[in-house]
């Protein structure tokens, strides 16, 4: 199955992309309403006025309807969880990825400290930092990243659960 985008991210534009990854199983979206949830806090913490285009339509179904295309057009196998990857900007919704969940392997988490004043309180599409931490990792490991505090913030890939 590809996992290309389905509009080529907009390029120019000045505001960063933010991700949101959804698990897909049986062709049903799980926890879809506490995504979208999350989707409308980042854009609202990004300073998106209520009357913002985007901001609109994710309180009714517009980008859904995208979505719900964009799936239509892909071969879902009923017994596959995939993740379903949604890019988007104060401008909209830029990409689509659907690639099937593979489960890994995790023998250990290991704890990696964050730099002072790392700033990750949205799920920003820019993953650089995560991805060069995780690669200096065995495959069967995964970074625990721990705040200057002390307090456990996230992983590269893996939810976390205490």
């Amino acid at each position: 199955m590809p996992a290309e985008d389905l509009h080529s991210p907009v390029a120019g534009t000045a505001s960063p992309s933010f991700i949101e990854t959804f698990m897909l199983r049986g062709g049903e979206l799980i926890a879809g309403e506490l995504h979208r949830e999350r989707m409308l806090r980042t854009l609202r913490g990004q300073g998106v006025e209520t009357s913002s285009t985007f901001l609109q339509s994710l309180l009714s179904t517009s980008p859904w309807r995208e979505v719900e295309a964009y799936l239509t057009g892909q071969q879902i196998l009923p017994a596959t969880t995939y993740r379903l990857t949604l890019e988007y900007s104060l401008a909209g919704l830029s990409a689509i990825r659907l690639v099937p969940y593979c489960k890994r392997t995790i023998r250990a988490l290991r704890p990696l400290p964050l730099p002072d004043g790392f700033d990750y309180s949205y799920k920003y599409a820019d993953r650089s930092f995560f991805e060069q931490m995780k690669a200096e990792l065995a495959d069967d490991e995964e970074p625990l990243f721990v705040r200057p505090d002390g307090t456990i913030t996230d992983t590269s890939f893996t939810n976390v659960l205490i």
